[in-house]
């Protein structure tokens, strides 16, 4: 199956350099971090090759992946 291109949401964008953020400030290093950040990267790579991975939500259209305690939401929108 071909890769799908991700688009960030500018609110998902925020809340993850929050994440990133808060967790800098509270373990006064950069490590888990990025740590952090790659297996949210690494969670993107595997949804844009398997887009149909993680739980389903009720409305049946968007999916739900879950990365350590967060959840990463995504729609799948059909290109033109």
């Amino acid at each position: 199956m071909a890769k799908r291109k991700i688009i960030w949401t500018k609110s998902a964008k925020l809340k993850r350099n929050e994440i990133l953020k808060y967790w800098i400030n509270r373990t006064k290093s950069k490590t888990y971090s990025k740590k952090l950040n790659k297996l949210f990267s690494e969670a993107i790579n595997l949804l844009s090759e398997h887009p149909k991975i993680g739980r389903t939500t009720n409305d049946g259209e968007t999916r739900i992946n879950i990365v350590r305690d967060y959840l990463i939401f995504m729609n799948l929108v059909k290109e033109n």
